[in-house]
């Protein structure tokens, strides 16, 4: 499943958004070259053996993408209005 789309993306800090889709990043995971998180989906869509960074270039092993636990516990504290219904997203 790809990233969250949110009405009030345009507002939230860059590092938050998948630069796969430009969507709301869902179960980050880190490009541990660079730094820079995608989507778990996105990675996985990705066959190859070294993964190219969208933002820097940079490439990664798969072996060496971190599943980031400690980001998506930061993410929930940020506000989230989904797209698509009423929902809401708050600490």
């Amino acid at each position: 499943m790809v990233g969250i789309d949110a009405k009030n993306k345009h507002i939230l800090d860059r590092k938050y958004i998948c630069p796969i889709f430009t969507l709301i990043l869902r179960d980050p995971v880190q490009l541990s070259k660079c730094g820079h998180r995608q989507c778990q989906s996105c990675f996985e869509a990705q066959h190859e053996i070294t993964i190219k960074c969208q933002q820097c270039q940079s490439e990664t092993s798969r072996t060496e993408i971190l599943l980031d636990r400690g980001f998506q516990n930061d993410m929930k504290l940020i506000h989230i209005d989904c797209s698509f219904c009423e929902w809401t997203e708050t600490s």
